[in-house]
């Protein structure tokens, strides 16, 4: 799969960037023209009472990496890494395995309780049209591009995922029938 397909964009001017390691150190810093935003997060912050600075950085929880042409691929936010038995896991490297399976329009990861590891991954599914694959052959497909503790423990198939109006998906109401609630 060429990475570059998965590009959602381009670090703009007018903006900072540091990034930093798994544990919060350093790796490097862009400094791209910055023009209004430190006052709009001072606004904000006064506004909403909220914290949006961390260690004088706007902090989006967004998981990126940079290739040597300075491409940035978006790898998932911060909140939604869960663990499986000890290891980190973010729901977009699954996510990215179950749809390079030629019958997979799109999928969904999300966290689940389970009684051997804490937690597990639970994949939601849209088919292409016309596909028919099943969990089976699905989790057999990602054992050959994950490590075990990553394959889902549960694929459930769906007609579409639910995104709001700016086609952001909605995590929250993948996970609610685990919890009771209505989804997807």
């Amino acid at each position: 799969m060429n990475l570059r397909a998965r590009i959602r964009g381009f670090i703009v001017d007018s903006f900072f960037v540091e990034e930093l390691s798994d544990d919060d150190s350093f790796l490097r810093k862009s400094i791209i023209d910055s023009l209004g935003m430190l006052e709009l997060i001072a606004f904000l912050e006064k506004k909403f009472g909220i914290k949006i600075l961390r260690g004088g950085w706007l902090w989006t929880g967004d998981l990126a990496s940079r290739d040597a042409d300075g491409f940035f691929f978006h790898a998932g936010r911060a909140k939604e890494i869960f663990k499986v038995g000890g290891h980190r896991v973010g729901p977009a490297e699954i996510e990215h395995a179950l749809e390079r399976h030629p019958e997979v329009a799109e999928a969904a990861v999300v966290a689940v309780k389970s009684e051997l590891a804490s937690e597990a991954a639970a994949a939601f599914v849209v088919r292409r049209k016309g596909g028919a694959v099943g969990e089976t052959e699905l989790r057999r497909f990602c054992r050959e591009l994950l490590p075990a503790y990553k394959v889902p423990a549960t694929i459930t198939f769906v007609e579409k995922l639910p995104r709001n109006a700016a086609g952001k998906l909605l995590r929250a109401q993948i996970a609610a029938p685990r919890s009771g609630e209505e989804g997807p």
